[in-house]
């Protein structure tokens, strides 16, 4: 009988090794859709990915046309990024005028000089507009080679080239207006969109290490002392948490973009047109909860996806070889008696090329 084991075990590792097919990374996670619907009732749309592993776990309304208020100085700070360096010097100027009277501010000052990191968190953390105007109208005559541009002018050039940033991220249902996520016509994204830019944002050194700040202190480049906070809540509240932004207008509601890092998984989430202040976060921190503790049955590996591989390593655990926790024994136990074996390797081999 144990010989008849081994040689089963063996000739199931052969066709592991061999085996190539896999359920799409999308496939659906109907127990996770259940409890991300409840959890996403109060907000106009919301949208959970693992950066991990590169899958959407969960989307409501995720190509619905929407507005994202001030999380549009992501999507400034990923543009400028292509025309500016961390130690650039720039002065802030008349470019101030431009905005919105009833803007949150840094707040910054005619005059005075900073380096574009420091901006960054300016923008980033207290949602500075005046600081996203003064590095939109950098970057844009950066872009244009025209150091003479006027303020409009600059911020004009700026937009067009947010614009042609979206286009190449493949944000094709998308377009803004201004730099700072002001309510305006003819603004607009997805989540499907939007989701690409926080994800290039998460990914960037300088951005990713701005946004992961609860607070920032510097003295500018005239020796003036500065002192930022961040306006997202999820840095005080939700363990593991390395961003983003915040966001709120009239037609926007309450938004917030939120990154977090739990047990080697990196999750996004993006919840707009929240009832309320608080609201916003109570449905990000659910998200995130839920595609956190989320497993699917089979993933061995935890990848959010039932390949062969997950039938190599349950086959290696049940001889010793492999070393498994209780999640990833769950996962591999797939007729519940409470041990794994080689039958169990056999089912999810069958899983993985689409065979019940």
């Amino acid at each position: 009988m144990k010989k008849r084991m081994k040689y089963a075990a063996v000739l199931l590792l052969a066709v592991l090794l061999t085996a190539t097919a896999a359920l799409p990374a999308a496939a659906a996670f109907p127990d996770l859709q259940k409890t991300c619907d409840s959890a996403a009732s109060p907000v106009g749309a919301a949208i959970v990915y693992n950066l991990t592993d590169d899958v959407i776990l969960y989307e409501k309304n995720g190509t619905k046309s929407i507005r994202v208020a001030s999380i549009t100085k992501v999507l400034n700070a990923c543009t400028a990024a292509q025309f500016l360096k961390a130690n650039d010097a720039i002065t802030v100027g008349s470019e101030l005028s431009l905005m919105y009277w009833n803007s949150s501010t840094a707040p910054v000052y005619y005059g005075e000089r900073y380096t574009f990191e420091q901006l960054l968190h300016a923008m980033l953390l207290p949602s500075g507009c005046d600081a996203a105007y003064v590095l939109a109208a950098a970057a844009g005559r950066k872009a244009k080679g025209d150091s003479s541009l006027s303020a409009r002018a600059a911020i004009d050039a700026f937009i067009a080239e947010m614009n042609k940033f979206l286009k190449s991220l493949g944000c094709n249902n998308s377009h803004f207006v201004n730099p700072d996520g002001q309510d305006a016509s003819n603004q607009y994204t997805t989540c499907e969109d939007y989701l690409k830019v926080l994800k290039y944002a998460v990914e960037h050194p300088l951005i990713s290490s701005v946004i992961r700040k609860a607070a920032y202190d510097c003295y500018d480049l005239n020796g003036k002392y500065h002192y930022w906070y961040t306006t997202n809540v999820m840095h005080d509240v939700y363990p593991g948490t390395i961003g983003i932004k915040t966001g709120t207008t009239d037609l926007a509601g309450y938004c917030v973009a939120a990154a977090a890092r739990r047990n080697g998984k990196t999750m996004i989430s993006l919840v707009v047109n929240a009832p309320s202040h608080s609201s916003r976060y109570t449905v990000s921190i659910n998200l995130l909860n839920a595609a956190f503790a989320y497993r699917v049955k089979g993933d061995a590996d935890y990848d959010f996806r039932v390949t062969p591989e997950d039938a190599r390593l349950t086959l290696r655990a049940t001889v010793g070889l492999e070393d498994f926790d209780d999640a990833a024994l769950h996962c591999a136990d797939m007729d519940g008696d409470g041990v794994i074996t080689p039958e169990d390797a056999r089912r999810i081999l069958r899983l993985s090329v689409g065979l019940k």
